[in-house]
């Protein structure tokens, strides 16, 4: 037998009521989006690829300008050749460029070509000159010859005979930090650690190593 009366004919009547509105429901859900909330979609899809390819973009600037800046700082600080006492090397109004990360990492080896100051203030003029002892070396010039803890050294093929040995005629040892450096042209110039005067250059005198050649365009490559 089934159930009859008016509450039950009321009570399955919500039930269908209820269950009409699920079926409702359940097909609203399956619809397809409208076009509009398709385009919105897309729209904000594209200004979230456009704001990660920007962000992109200037992490990338940014790295190329720091890498510039580095490179610039550490190996293309350029220096005017001031005089002639390099020559043949070097001749006066060359331009070169300096390598200062060199100097950080190591330290000034002998026959390096360096840019120095003469003089220990910040705004003491910048010379171009060649190491010919290290620290821990004794240096003298006897017969025309620069001797290296008593080895017979040639700074350039060529060279000639020193003819002013200046402080270097007798034995000159140098200390921790110290270096003796020589002009190229020493027989017209004597603006070196042979004048007592300069004598020995500091470690912090010393700004980096010229390792290239910039101008005049005829002139350019490396040292």
């Amino acid at each position: 037998t089934y159930p009859t009366g008016t509450g039950t004919l009321t009570h399955i009547r919500e039930i269908c009521k209820c269950s009409g509105l699920l079926l409702y429901m359940g097909a609203f859900m399956r619809r397809k989006p409208s076009k509009r909330s398709t385009r919105m979609k897309k729209r904000l899809e594209s200004l979230r690829r456009f704001a990660v390819h920007t962000f992109l973009f200037l992490v990338a600037a940014v790295i190329v300008v720091m890498l510039g800046v580095f490179t610039a700082h550490s190996f293309g600080m350029a220096q005017v050749v001031l005089d002639d006492s390099m020559q043949p090397t070097l001749a006066s109004e060359e331009v070169v460029l300096l390598n200062r990360l060199g100097y950080h990492l190591g330290s000034p080896d002998r026959l390096d070509i360096i840019a120095m100051r003469i003089g220990s203030a910040d705004n003491s003029p910048v010379y171009i000159r060649r190491v010919v002892g290290v620290p821990g070396d004794t240096i003298r010039i006897t017969g025309g010859v620069l001797y290296v803890n008593d080895e017979p050294l040639q700074i350039y093929e060529g060279a000639d005979e020193i003819r002013s040995a200046g402080q270097a005629e007798s034995a000159v040892t140098l200390d921790n930090d110290s270096y003796f450096v020589l002009c190229d042209n020493y027989n017209n110039s004597s603006d070196d650690s042979r004048r007592s005067s300069i004598g020995t250059v500091d470690r912090s005198q010393i700004i980096g190593k010229a390792w290239f050649i910039t101008a005049p365009l005829k002139r350019m490559g490396k040292l």
